[in-house]
């Protein structure tokens, strides 16, 4: 059993309790999504995919490809590299 000292201990129970966590990349594309008031249907079809594809990169079962990030780049306009690099 290991045994750590009190302020070590404290400061892994701060880490442990902090109120958020980062964001994955299907949240941050449904959110895009939401503000531009596009579903993920027309998205899909302006993309050039199913919309099951797209459903399941948003809902995390499915992992970006380069393809779908140059995809998503030409779309927004930033570029492959600003969605690789998610």
């Amino acid at each position: 059993m290991i045994f750590f000292d009190e302020k070590m201990k404290n400061k892994i129970d701060r880490l442990n309790k902090r109120a958020y966590r980062p964001l994955s990349l299907g949240e941050v594309i449904a959110g895009i999504f939401e503000e531009q008031e596009i579903t993920q249907t027309q998205a899909a079809n302006h993309l050039g995919v199913s919309r099951t594809s797209l459903d399941e990169l948003i809902n995390n079962r499915r992992a970006l490809t380069p393809d779908m990030a140059a995809r998503l780049g030409r779309y927004f306009g930033n570029g492959i590299g600003v969605w690789l690099r998610m």
